[in-house]
């Protein structure tokens, strides 16, 4: 029929050149299958966004082999302050964590993909997507292109566009130079009233520089980091504004011949935002059930894609979102007392530190929550709490 476009110019366009739509494409070209990555900047990796925490063990599921370039510390511990300024130190010598230059892995990652016979094309944002049943329209830049199938790799911006902005929190990140922190301790700062739902984190890049942010529910998250890094001491070497993702997945993967992974997916742990690893799973994942479905020509396989990675990480996810519900209703009182008791348990210390895994973390956190102490204080937390809300429930009847 005249005018209705019948040709494909890719088998599959990767919306986003981040991590996780490398790795797609990385292993969609790998499979013989034409791919395009279609990214915003001009240049891979640029502005860098993540802070680049992830185990060692994460990298390698990940097939990648970090240059000694791209890893920028090595990270033995974790401090954790609670607002009544107890300290809770976790001993994580054994859990192989890193600190990565995010802009140096994702142009590793790009060249892996090329290497492959993947195209990418920069300065290119995805302007509109249109799923025609037969085939998708992808208007970018350039003009409009063909696939058999897109993946939406695009990070944030696809969940602000579709207006998912539940369980996304604004984020200020710096680069800060000091000398008030220790080179290879992550730290954490605990405070509802300052940074609600969320923290203050440190994690240092070399015994001088480190990567400090914050972020929370309803706070300008700059200007409660400029307060820190003040209090602090120190210089501020780089400003950046960064939303994170705390909500848990989004119901589908898999919308006809559009996929979403990554933070489109919404695929970052809900306890500390990160995505690296849970993320570039989902890029690989989908990226092989796609190629799967183009050498077959059945859209039924993408599925497997979906059913696997929930596979891995339903069950983490789960556990974690359930926990950020409890954490979210506490007081900085309440979150004191029980930071404090978990800082005066050596054997809760013990478990943290023999029983933490940086990815899959929850088993170690319910134990931890599982203590006597921890539980009363809870029951106390849900008593005041219930408390507090009927005037509240009895003036609405």
């Amino acid at each position: 029929m005249k005018g209705i476009r019948t040709n494909i110019d890719y088998d599959v366009i990767v919306g986003g050149g981040s991590i996780v739509g490398l790795l797609a494409a990385r292993q969609i070209a790998a499979a013989g299958v034409s791919v395009l990555v279609l990214e915003d900047h001009p240049e891979i990796g640029i502005p860098e966004k993540c802070d680049g925490l992830v185990g060692s063990s994460a990298l390698e599921a990940l097939g990648i082999m970090p240059k000694l370039s791209i890893i920028q510390n090595y990270i033995n511990g974790a401090i954790l302050h609670s607002p009544s300024g107890k300290v809770i130190e976790i001993d994580a010598s054994n859990m192989g964590i890193l600190v990565v230059d995010r802009s140096k892995l994702d142009l590793d990652v790009a060249q892996a993909a090329v290497r492959n016979g993947a195209e990418i094309r920069t300065a290119n944002p995805v302007e509109q997507v249109q799923d025609t049943h037969s085939m998708v329209r992808v208007s970018c830049k350039s003009g409009d292109l063909y696939c058999r199938f897109f993946l939406d790799a695009m990070g944030s911006n696809s969940l602000m566009v579709r207006g998912q902005k539940e369980g996304i929190f604004q984020a200020a990140k710096y680069v800060i130079a000091g000398d008030w922190f220790q080179k290879d301790r992550v730290e954490l700062f605990f405070d509802n009233n300052q940074t609600p739902g969320f923290f203050t984190w440190i994690i240092p890049t070399s015994e001088r520089t480190a990567k400090v942010g914050a972020a929370g529910k309803g706070i300008n998250s700059f200007r409660t980091l400029d307060r820190f890094v003040h209090e602090k001491g120190g210089s501020i070497l780089k400003r950046v504004a960064a939303p994170i993702i705390v909500g848990g997945p989004i119901k589908n993967f898999i919308n006809g011949r559009i996929i979403k992974a990554g933070d489109a997916a919404r695929q970052t742990k809900p306890s500390t935002a990160g995505g690296i690893y849970s993320g570039g799973i989902g890029g690989i994942l989908a990226g092989d059930s796609i190629a799967k479905a183009v050498r077959t020509g059945n859209p039924r396989t993408l599925e497997e894609y979906e059913k696997k990675w929930r596979r891995i990480f339903g069950r983490e996810f789960s556990s974690t979102l359930r926990a950020r519900a409890v954490f979210e209703t506490l007081r900085n009182k309440h979150l004191s007392r029980i930071l404090d008791e978990l800082a005066s348990s050596q054997n809760t210390l013990n478990l943290l530190s023999s029983h933490g895994d940086f990815d899959f973390h929850s088993a170690a956190l319910l134990k931890a929550i599982g203590t006597g102490t921890v539980i009363k204080i809870l029951k106390t937390v849900a008593a005041a709490e219930l408390s507090r809300l009927r005037p509240f429930a009895r003036s609405q009847s």
